[in-house]
């Protein structure tokens, strides 16, 4: 995954400086349709690597970028291009941007205890977040999306609202169903790349509170809800 960012500022400002994305995101096709997500999504990944930066040696970012790949693999859609990055926020926490962005932190790695069908829960959740236009929607509605519409200048007022963007898509997370429709995507997409589906229960069952303290978790159904809803799926 090194190298994968390089540039992606540059990129993502030339989108913005075409400012169509968002009127192709409502009215174009459906390939139209993608090409805003991806400009949507590199912008505020490029926002929020003004924040953190990127992990790229160890042995759990190397078996977390191995078990991404086969996930990806699996995909029946392959125009989405994902991207994966570790990075240090001093919590477990996920991040996923439309256009498929996926940031994992290394406190969450952690918590794996190098388990790879549960980095493949973890990885497919967010996967799934992409896939279902969780993250896409979610953006669309926020205020990210209404200042760029606005004509905000690259580098001025628009690079402080990308900072804010970021930093509230990181304390807020996605609608109960979004999260359960989330968990059964990962489900089955770690099942088809040859992972344990019961990854994901494992994980949540063993979740101390500690770790679930913060506005990112408090979004999610609780663990045992979620672990119960999986259950059933397989």
């Amino acid at each position: 995954m090194i190298g994968l960012f390089d540039g992606l500022g540059k990129r993502a400002a030339d989108a913005f400086a075409k400012a169509k994305w968002t009127f192709s995101a409502l009215t174009g096709t459906e390939e139209e349709a993608l090409a805003a997500e991806q400009g949507l999504g590199s912008q505020m990944a490029a926002g929020f690597l003004e924040e953190y930066s990127l992990v790229n040696d160890g042995e759990a970012v190397a078996h977390f970028r191995e078990v991404a790949s086969q996930l990806v693999k699996c995909l029946t859609d392959t125009r989405r291009k994902y991207q994966f990055g570790c990075f240090v926020c001093g919590a477990p926490q996920t991040v996923a941007f439309p256009g498929g962005y996926i940031f994992v932190s290394l406190e969450l790695l952690a918590q794996c205890d190098g388990d790879p069908d549960i980095v493949a829960a973890i990885i497919g959740h967010e996967i799934g977040h992409i896939v279902k236009n969780h993250a896409f929607d979610r953006a669309m509605a926020s205020q990210f999306v209404r200042m760029i519409s606005a004509g905000a200048m690259v580098g001025g007022p628009l690079k402080h609202t990308i900072l804010g963007a970021v930093g509230q898509w990181l304390d807020k997370g996605y609608g109960q169903d979004q999260e359960q429709e989330a968990d059964q995507f990962a489900a089955r997409l770690a099942h088809a790349a040859g992972y344990h589906p019961a990854g994901l229960i494992r994980f949540l069952t063993r979740l101390a509170p500690e770790v679930m303290a913060g506005p990112y978790w408090e979004s999610h159904p609780p663990p045992n809800q979620r672990a119960q809803a999986l259950r059933g799926a397989f």
